[in-house]
């Protein structure tokens, strides 16, 4: 079992900073974020028991939840972020940031009628969204169906750019971030790659 800690105020700002730059629904609606880290329980070797922070059994940096009203009542945000906190030390300032962003990314605001949707504490009510893309691989299925495999045509999709629309989606930015941090101009609409 994990022991848990609440998060040092640098991750605290970061959520904040992230929150008013790229989730400004989240910010004018005053979605509370409460931040955590997790340590993997250790045996008396010193060695890592099981996951700080997992989802589906499969070891994450992180992971976001929507808390309950119980304890919303009680003082709690309106969400948790729970971070691996051995992780965290080994991450630069952007993987930080990236790692946060995509947490706080899976909230979206319950809605009804066109307006923000509240609890009995008028607090906004969330839902978790699912990720774009997600991806189960198996190793062994590629080794024995090679380039039939389905993992084999996800793989070629994502990273070889093989009739991808991912690629055009978001690839581009991620030479302009790492070169500039700024995101990609804009034309018609559509995200363009800036020479970095």
């Amino acid at each position: 079992m994990p022991t848990y800690e609440v998060a040092p105020d640098e991750a605290v700002r970061r959520i904040e900073a992230l929150v008013e730059k790229y989730h400004g629904a989240l910010r004018d609606s005053g979605v509370a974020i409460d931040c955590l880290f997790a340590l993997p329980t250790v045996n008396k070797n010193g060695d890592d028991v099981g996951h700080a922070v997992s989802h589906g059994g499969y070891r994450c940096a992180a992971k976001v939840r929507i808390i309950g009203l119980k304890d919303r009542s009680k003082g709690m945000g309106d969400c948790e972020i729970t971070v691996d906190g051995r992780q965290w030390d080994e991450w630069d300032d952007g993987e930080r940031d990236a790692v946060l962003d995509h947490e706080i990314e899976h909230l979206e605001l319950v809605r009804k009628k066109g307006a923000v949707a509240t609890d009995d504490l008028g607090r906004p009510r969330l839902r978790c969204i699912k990720h774009d893309h997600q991806h189960g691989w198996f190793d062994a299925i590629v080794r024995r169906h090679g380039v039939k495999s389905l993992e084999w045509q996800q793989y070629a999709r994502l990273a070889l750019g093989v009739e991808s629309t991912v690629r055009q989606l978001w690839l581009p930015y991620i030479t302009t971030e790492v070169s500039t941090g700024e995101a990609p101009a804009k034309r018609d609409g559509k995200a363009q790659a800036v020479a970095g």
